[in-house]
């Protein structure tokens, strides 16, 4: 597996948006047709500036599904969002790999987008972290029975 990724090969289960393939001389994906196209303008749609949840209603109106036919939820969004597969590259040991798939997007509306949505991304606040009081060190009254 390492092999076929380091050599631009996709060794998991197509993302949304593209279509395993197979035949005699091995597996790959490819662009699919209709989903491709939605999956481009949530990019594009992204790389404007528009908000994530903005973006997940005006998909799911134009009929953005996952692939059992669900609505996509905002952590689904984000993950397609910010998959770099979309852009023609692979993720391995922590790098990209340029891949031999079909990109769906272009490399400068995928890095819009991600600047745009890191620039949107809501953080946790931290909360200071109070001491708990110590035990009380007083010394314990002892019971006086009757």
């Amino acid at each position: 597996m390492r092999r076929k990724v380091e050599a631009g090969g996709f060794a998991h289960k197509a993302p949304l948006g593209y279509i395993n393939r197979r035949d005699e001389r091995g597996t790959w994906i490819e662009p699919d047709p209709k989903v491709a196209l939605m999956v481009r303008e949530a990019f594009e749609l992204a790389a404007s500036g528009m908000p994530l949840r903005q973006i997940l209603t005006t998909m799911g109106r134009k009929g953005l599904r996952s692939r059992q036919g669900r609505r996509i939820g905002v952590s689904s969004l984000w993950k397609v969002l910010t998959n770099p597969v979309y852009c023609g590259c692979t993720r391995h040991a922590g790098s990209c790999v340029t891949a031999s798939h079909g990109p769906i997007v272009e490399r400068e509306v995928w890095e819009r987008a991600q600047e745009n949505l890191e620039a949107k991304r809501r953080r946790p606040q931290r909360v200071a972290r109070i001491p708990l009081p110590a035990r009380s060190r007083a010394p314990r009254l002892e019971r006086r029975g009757p």
